[in-house]
């Protein structure tokens, strides 16, 4: 039963608001599955990234219900009264077996006065290590961060999104200012990486 609600949100790709109701509630009925399985403590975060008049967009990060290593953000934005555009975005692990979001921040990452929605993603990667003449696995984290922007519509449509291609030279930084900090003198020379530590 919950996995058919949810099913059939993403499918139409549309979720209606009941008078009165909560985020979390809303969030509760309509996506009930990933509501469930949080990344972390549940939080729900409210943006104006797509300003308009009915009100901020709601995101959330979420593992599925049943491939726990499958990471998910979602974006709720209302479009019409009452009215929210859902969508759901798989986040890259990067070739690691497990992910965790570090941050979901926004940011005008190409300049051109919008703001991408940016999720900042850490990959713990098991990597053989040899400590005194004994083999040990150790879990190394590796930071990456993903972008995402929204296509204009015309007044009352539904907005769609996309997501932009991967940018090398936002990896291993650990933290959103450090990223921002990158994305604000975009010609300047990058500073090198920091290594990834291990856990």
């Amino acid at each position: 039963m919950v996995d058919s609600i949810e099913a059939r949100t993403l499918r139409q790709g549309v979720a209606k608001r009941q008078s009165a109701e909560s985020d979390e509630a809303f969030l509760q009925r309509v996506l009930p599955a990933s509501f469930a399985n949080p990344d972390g403590q549940p939080q729900v975060i409210h943006y104006a990234w797509r300003p308009n008049a009915l009100g901020k967009q709601l995101f959330f990060s979420a593992y599925d219900a049943h491939e726990h290593y499958r990471l998910y953000v979602f974006v709720l934005d209302p479009y019409q009264a009452d009215t929210y555009a859902v969508e759901r975005f798989e986040v890259e692990r990067e070739d690691s077996d497990s992910a965790g979001v570090a941050a979901i921040f926004f940011a005008d990452t190409n300049h051109d006065g919008r703001k991408e929605l940016l999720v900042l993603v850490n990959s713990s990667v098991v990597t053989p290590t040899v400590i005194d003449g004994v083999n040990w696995q150790a879990h190394t984290s590796h930071y990456h961060t993903r972008i995402y922007g929204y296509r204009l519509a015309a007044q009352d449509q539904r907005p769609h999104y996309q997501e932009y291609p991967h940018r090398d030279d936002l990896d291993e930084f650990e933290t959103a200012a450090e990223v921002r900090q990158v994305l604000a003198t975009p010609n300047r020379k990058y500073k090198a990486r920091k290594a990834p530590h291990s856990n």
